[in-house]
């Protein structure tokens, strides 16, 4: 459960961002017009936490491939340290 807080406030920044934009796509679909609210929420407002929650996520994983031991290196790479 190492980082377990990032993991999770990132799948649920995803999906409560990913939810409150789907409403307004069968609107659009259907050919129904939006308030001003429902573009400013669609464009603005929502896809700042999906977008969120894949950062969240990156970080994640950037950190925990960079975290790791470095005595797990390739050949090449014990190579380049003896020098």
């Amino acid at each position: 459960m190492r980082l377990a807080f990032g993991w999770v406030s990132g799948i649920l920044l995803m999906a409560y961002g990913l939810a409150g934009s789907a409403s307004a796509v069968p609107r659009l679909l259907a050919g129904e017009p939006l308030s001003r609210y429902g573009w400013w929420r669609l464009l603005l407002w929502m896809p700042h936490f999906w977008v969120g929650g894949i950062l969240v996520l990156a970080a994640m994983v950037a950190y925990l491939r960079w975290s790791r031991p470095t005595s797990t290196g390739s050949a090449a790479a014990r190579g380049l340290r003896r020098r």
